[in-house]
C-alpha cells in the first residue's frame, strides 16, 4: 500500500479484529476495554501483558485493522539501498525499519500504526513513495542494530584510517582508550573514533540480547560476529576483513593485553558502562590460521538471579542443599561444564549462609556478584595473588566459611580438603560431568580417598537447558517419525509432553531463557566406605541408585513433562 502523503485508513475496532481472529471473546474484549481505561493503557497491550494474546497476535490484528500486511523479519536482511533512506538515529528513535526498495517504493516496517505523528514525520524524512508493513517491535529493534551496524562497517572499509593499524597509532589510541574507559557509553560515542563506536554498539547489542559470550572470528573474506544466547551460538553481523586488525587492537587495549603479540593466546578483562550500569567482560584471544579469534565473556550482574529458591531446583533438592549448608564443617562441591550455572548456584548458597554472625571469605576469579558483609577476594595472577597463595594465608583470618571459585589443581584441592577437616565449611566448584565423577576427579588430582570420604558433605551437579517459548510450545501425545527416541521414552510413562515450535516471540528458535537441571549426591556410610576403598565413578553411581538419588536426566524429564523444556533439550544437556 502506498502511504506517501496519505493517511492510513482504519478498519473496524481492534477488538472486533481480535474476535474475528478468534483470539478473544466479545466478553473478554469488553472486560479489557473497561480495565484498560481505568489503568490508562491500551487494551491490546494489557492483553499481551496478562498473557491472553501474544505480541505476534496483537501485531497481526493491528495490521488487519489498518489493512497492513504482517512482515516476518526473521532471516530477512534489509538492503543497503533501503537503509540509506532513513538514518540510524531516526530509525532507532521511531522504531522503524526500512526493508527494501521495489518499483521505486520503499517498504518500511513499524509496530504501531496508531502513532500518527511518527508516520507524519516519515513524510518529511523519506524522499520516496513508501508502503508500511507491521512487524514485532523486538524484531524491528534487533534488525535496526544488526543492519545499521553492518552498513556502518562497510562504510568504514573505505576510510584509510580503518585499514591495518600501525604500532604508533596503537600507542596513541591506547592513551585515548585508557582515558575514556571510565566514561559512559553515550559519551564515548560522541567523542571517540568510529572503531570505538562500532565496538560499543557490538557490546551494547550483546548485553541487550542477554548474550553470555561474543565471538569475533576472522574468515577468508570477512569477520563474523556471533553471540551465544541461551547456550546456543547465533549468527550475527559480517564485517569487512579489513576491520579485523583495528577491532582486535582496540579490544586488546581495553583488556590490557599486548597488542603487538599475535602468536600466543592472551587473557584479560575490562569494564564497560552502558545506561549507568557497569558490565564486566573477560576477553580471550587465540591465534588461528586466519588470524586472531577473540571471545568476550559477558558477566552482567543485573541478569544474575540469586537465591536457592530461584534456581528452578525441585523442592526436595532445595531441602537437601539447605541441609548440607547447615553443617558447620566439611566440603560441598558444585560441578558441571563451563557455562552450566555453577557460579549462580554457589552465590545462592552464600546468600543463604550470609550472616553478620559468620566470617565468610571467598576467593574468586573474577568476583561476579558483590555481597554485603562477605569478604570477597579477587585473584590476580599478574600480582602474584593466586588461589593457592590466598588459601595458604586465609586460615589466619579466622573464617567460618570459605568459598573457592574453582578447584583446578592438587595444591588447591589439598588445602580445601584440609580446611574442611579442621572445622571450616568449604564450598567450591569443579569441572566434572556428574556428581559421582567429582569424587574421582579429586582422587585423580592426588587427594587421599580417606580424606575425601571424611570431608565430603555432598555434590551438586547441574546443566542448563533452554526453556520452551510459552507462546508457541506444543503439547503432543504420541511421537512422530522425526522425533528422537527420548520422546517415545518419556511418553511411555506419561500422557503428553511438550515440544518446541518457533514463533516471532522467540525468533523462531522455540526457546526463551534457560533453567537448571540438577542432581544432589549426599554420601551415606556405605558410599563413604566405597570412596575410601577407591571405588570408581560407575561403582558409586550403581551404589546410589537404590538410595533415592535422582539423576539430572530424571530431573530434566520431569521438566519436559511439565512443559518447562523439551525432550531434545534434556537429551542434549545430559547425553553421555
Amino acid at each position: 500500500m502506498e502511504a506517501k502523503k496519505r493517511t492510513l485508513k482504519r478498519r473496524p475496532f481492534l477488538g472486533q479484529m481480535l474476535i474475528e481472529l478468534k483470539l478473544a471473546t466479545e466478553e473478554q474484549v469488553k472486560d479489557y476495554i473497561e480495565r484498560a481505561q481505568k489503568l490508562d493503557t491500551r487494551m491490546g497491550l494489557l492483553m499481551v501483558e496478562e498473557g491472553l494474546i501474544s505480541e505476534t497476535d496483537l501485531v497481526r490484528a493491528v495490521g488487519r485493522q489498518f489493512n497492513l500486511d504482517f512482515f516476518d523479519l526473521r532471516g530477512v536482511k534489509p538492503t543497503e539501498e533501503a537503509l540509506r533512506f532513513i538514518p540510524y538515529s531516526v530509525a532507532n528513535q521511531l522504531t522503524i525499519l526500512p526493508i527494501k526498495v521495489e518499483n521505486n517504493i520503499l517498504t518500511v516496517a513499524v509496530f504501531d500504526p496508531l502513532n500518527v505523528p511518527k508516520l507524519r514525520r516519515l513524510d518529511n524524512i523519506i524522499d520516496i513513495n513508501f508502503e508500511i508493513v507491521v512487524s514485532l517491535e523486538s524484531s524491528i529493534r534487533r534488525q535496526i542494530e544488526n543492519s545499521y551496524l553492518a552498513l556502518q562497517a562497510k562504510e568504514q572499509k573505505k576510510k584509510s584510517h580503518l585499514e591495518v593499524v600501525e604500532e604508533n597509532e596503537d600507542i596513541r589510541e591506547e592513551t585515548a582508550v585508557r582515558k575514556s574507559l571510565t566514561s559512559s557509553s553515550q559519551a564515548k560515542k560522541k567523542h571517540t573514533s568510529d572503531i570505538e563506536s562500532l565496538i560499543n554498539r557490538i557490546l551494547e547489542q550483546a548485553i541487550g540480547h542477554q548474550a553470555s559470550d561474543i565471538h569475533i572470528e576472522p574468515q577468508d573474506n570477512e569477520v563474523h560476529v556471533r553471540e551465544r544466547i541461551d547456550g546456543i551460538l547465533e549468527s550475527g553481523m559480517e564485517l569487512p576483513l579489513t576491520m579485523h586488525a583495528p577491532l582486535l587492537s582496540r579490544l586488546k587495549i581495553m583488556g590490557d593485553l599486548d597488542i603487538a603479540e599475535k602468536r600466543v593466546p592472551q587473557d584479560g578483562r575490562f569494564i564497560f558502562s552502558v545506561n549507568d550500569t557497569e558490565v564486566d567482560f573477560r576477553i580471550s584471544t587465540l591465534p588461528t590460521i586466519r588470524g586472531e579469534k577473540a571471545v568476550l565473556r559477558i558477566l552482567d550482574k543485573s541478569n544474575m538471579t540469586i537465591g536457592l529458591d530461584n534456581l528452578g531446583m525441585r523442592k526436595d533438592l532445595v531441602t537437601k542443599v539447605k541441609d548440607l549448608l547447615a553443617h558447620p564443617y566439611g566440603i560441598i562441591l558444585v560441578c558441571g561444564p563451563t557455562g552450566s550455572g555453577k557460579t549462580t548456584t554457589v552465590y545462592s548458597m552464600l546468600n543463604h549462609l550470609n550472616s553478620s554472625e559468620k566470617n565468610i571469605i571467598t576467593i574468586e576469579d573474577p568476583v561476579e556478584y558483590q555481597f554485603d558483609v562477605i569478604n570477597q577476594v579477587q585473584v590476580n595472577p599478574k600480582a602474584g595473588v593466586s588461589f593457592t597463595s590466598i588459601l595458604k594465608n586465609i586460615l589466619r583470618q579466622d573464617p567460618d566459611i570459605i568459598m573457592i571459585g574453582e578447584i583446578r589443581d592438587k595444591e588447591t584441592a589439598e588445602i580445601a580438603v584440609r580446611s574442611a577437616l579442621t572445622g571450616h565449611l568449604v564450598i567450591s566448584t569443579i569441572h566434572t560431568n556428574d556428581a559421582a565423577t567429582a569424587v574421582n576427579r579429586l582422587v585423580d588430582m592426588g587427594i587421599d580417598p580417606f580424606l575425601i570420604s571424611s570431608s565430603l558433605l555432598g555434590v551438586v551437579a547441574q546443566r542448563l537447558v533452554r526453556k520452551l517459548c510459552p507462546h508457541c510450545k506444543k503439547e503432543i501425545h504420541e511421537p512422530s517419525d522425526g522425533d528422537s527416541p527420548i520422546v517415545a521414552e518419556i511418553l511411555s510413562h506419561t500422557d503428553s509432553v511438550y515440544k518446541s515450535v518457533g514463533c516471532e516471540e522467540c525468533y523462531k528458535s522455540g526457546y526463551i531463557g534457560r533453567e537448571g537441571i540438577y542432581e544432589v549426591l549426599i554420601p551415606d556410610k556405605t558410599v563413604r566406605q566405597a570412596i575410601n576403598e577407591g571405588a570408581s565413578a560407575q561403582d558409586i553411581s550403581t551404589m546410589i541408585e537404590n538410595t533415592g538419588f535422582t539423576t539430572m536426566r530424571y530431573d530434566g524429564i520431569q521438566k519436559a513433562i511439565s512443559g518447562v523444556t523439551s525432550p531434545e533439550e534434556v537429551l542434549r544437556g545430559t547425553i553421555g
